[in-house]
């Protein structure tokens, strides 16, 4: 996520810095570092929100192509795994069989009739 970091550090925050928003309420030294760096210390009704705007909609764009990356990676390796012809794959886990199911022949004409093939 060094994309982030880099939004967020090299464009977001200097954007930040630059207003004054709390400078005609109180003196620099008593305004706390952190309030500096925030979206706070933007105005209400200036043209640098649109910043913020434009970061978050990049971020949320980058994100959903991460994600939309990171499940095709994940479906890939998923079809390369079921390929392979292990006994686990192919396993299930039946229970509470009624009572007149539970003979093999019945059971596997049960599953034969409500899932051909």
């Amino acid at each position: 996520f060094s994309s982030f970091a880099v939004v967020g550090f090299g464009i977001v925050l200097p954007v930040n810095l630059s207003c004054s928003y709390w400078g005609s309420q109180t003196s620099i030294e008593t305004l706390n570092t952190f309030m500096q760096c925030t979206m706070s210390n933007v105005p209400a009704q200036d043209r640098r929100l649109w910043v913020h705007v434009a970061a978050s909609f990049f971020l949320s764009m980058l994100t959903l192509r991460f994600l939309a990356a990171e499940c095709e990676s994940y479906t890939k390796l998923r079809h390369v795994y079921l390929g392979t012809q292990s006994v686990a794959l192919h396993t299930i886990l039946v229970e509470r069989i009624p009572r007149q199911l539970r003979s093999q022949i019945r059971l596997a004409a049960y599953f034969s009739r409500m899932y051909p093939g």
